[in-house]
């Protein structure tokens, strides 16, 4: 996109995408024809009140574990990309981040059973967690196992990220 380029330049034309069905689009219309559209924007309305809430944990890290899914034509992908590469460092607990190629910004609608797949395959790798979502207190058996889990994982979207790189996508 140029400089003096705008937002709406970085949208398809033509024909709607298929996870976008009529019946689908009925329903979103009809509802912002009802509530208006400030309820969708307030979210980007309150960024800089985010930024003040926040400011005091500012260069802290996010320890919980933590998975990222983007799509490659999403826009904010591209914009956000420094942030990206950066998770590493700001999520220590980052199991695996994954840009899907060929994807917009709705993952889950537009690769559900992918997104599913990573998902799962990400959740059945976490440390086990007693009732009630108490952590449970682990040993050197259980980090073992949980390391061990992690890599496991890590090993996975590594060679789905290499399988896609071969145009392998089983």
């Amino acid at each position: 996109m140029s400089p003096d380029g705008t937002l709406r330049d970085r949208f398809p034309t033509g024909r709607r995408p298929a996870r976008l069905g009529e019946t689908d689009l009925d329903v979103h219309a009809a509802e912002f024809e009802r509530t208006g559209m400030s309820g969708a924007l307030a979210r980007y309305r309150t960024m800089d009140r985010d930024w003040e809430d926040l400011a005091g944990h500012t260069g802290a890290p996010l320890t919980q574990p933590s998975l990222f899914i983007g799509g490659a034509l999403d826009a904010s992908t591209a914009w956000m990309g420094d942030a990206i590469k950066a998770l590493p460092g700001t999520l220590p607990g980052l199991w695996c981040s994954r840009i899907l190629d060929g994807c917009g910004h709705w993952v889950q609608q537009e690769r559900p059973e992918e997104t599913n797949a990573i998902l799962t395959d990400w959740l059945a790798a976490l440390p086990a967690v007693r009732e009630r979502g108490a952590p449970r207190r682990t040993g050197a058996g259980d980090r073992a196992s949980n390391m061990h889990a992690k890599f496991l994982f890590e090993r996975s979207c590594a060679q789905d990220a290499q399988d896609a790189q071969d145009g392998d996508t089983r």
